[in-house]
């Protein structure tokens, strides 16, 4: 487990290779853990990012995630993340994730049984890194000198329970400290699993203020069946539908202005407001890894010392 002084940087592949690079570069200097690297469709590819900052940096860990075995094969997941693993040995994780539904629909990919094809493909990818063959395929050639971890992205009770069999659980951004509990608590055998949390870290962007680049960061998430669920079970009183409205006639700036206060509160940080505060009510919700996921204008990225 991560102890309570560790944090983690998630870049979401929505800046320029070169600064990505340098952002990780500053958050190492600023004594974080590791590095999470969101593979979006349309964004910057997070392998290929994943291989630029290990190579500019020589502690963290750095993790692509969440790699959707619906848009690359498991066997080439693994001979990706194996081949970054033997050059950075002990510095590579992977987390799978089914991916985001409305990305894959833009695809053409509808997936049939998504949550246990997700399943058989994390444990394959486990199997591979491991130096195991899975039935019925071919093997991985190499084996990484050093373990490779592998997570699980979750959000509703039965993927979450399957995060025991893996590494950890990856939450997705935008959550409370109370929906990060009630998460932990779904997580099967509790405590054994290694829990890491996205959190949303909102700056002002141009005209746009903190509060509703957090805004409209949390109603692009709210769009998302499994973050609805979540919300269903911890903020029962919450009216989704004028939300889901709102964006479905792609007017984000409604959603966001939708968005009752205490919920903005509660689903993420704005840097200029006691971050610190909030983020210690994040650490008490069980929480084992923050991941700092910072959205608007990030400026030089010198405020990632401020919060190690």
């Amino acid at each position: 487990m991560s102890s309570d002084l560790q944090l983690g940087l998630c870049l979401d592949g929505t800046k320029p290779m070169a600064e990505a690079v340098w952002a990780a570069q500053t958050a190492e200097s600023a004594g974080f853990e590791s590095v999470w690297i969101s593979d979006q469709v349309g964004y910057r590819d997070a392998v290929s990012t994943a291989a630029a900052v290990l190579g500019a940096t020589r502690r963290l860990r750095v993790v692509p995630m969440a790699l959707s075995p619906f848009t690359r094969h498991p066997m080439t997941i693994a001979m990706a993340i194996g081949a970054l693993a033997e050059w950075a040995p002990g510095r590579v994780a992977v987390a799978l994730g089914m991916g985001s539904p409305a990305a894959l629909a833009s695809l053409g990919i509808i997936p049939n049984r998504p949550a246990a094809r997700l399943r058989h493909a994390a444990g394959a990818v486990q199997s591979w890194l491991l130096g195991l063959t899975p039935e019925g395929m071919p093997p991985l050639r190499y084996r990484p000198r050093s373990p490779v971890p592998v997570y699980l992205a979750a959000t509703r009770p039965g993927m979450l329970r399957a995060a025991a069999h893996f590494d950890g659980v990856v939450l997705s951004g935008g959550l409370s400290p109370e929906a990060i509990r009630w998460s932990r608590e779904q997580v099967d055998p509790p405590g054994k699993t290694e829990v890491v949390g996205m959190i949303l870290v909102a700056m002002p962007d141009g005209a746009r203020s903190a509060d509703t680049v957090l805004r409209e960061a949390l109603a692009r998430l709210i769009v998302s069946p499994h973050h609805q669920a979540v919300l269903r079970a911890t903020e029962p009183h919450l009216d989704l539908a004028p939300i889901l409205d709102a964006m479905a006639a792609g007017d984000v700036q409604l959603a966001g202005r939708i968005l009752p206060a205490e919920l903005i509160r509660s689903h993420g940080l704005i840097l200029q407001q006691q971050p610190a505060e909030g983020l210690a009510a994040y650490r008490s919700s069980g929480i084992d890894l923050p991941v700092l996921w910072p959205v608007g204008g990030v400026g030089d990225w010198q405020w990632l010392a401020n919060l190690s």
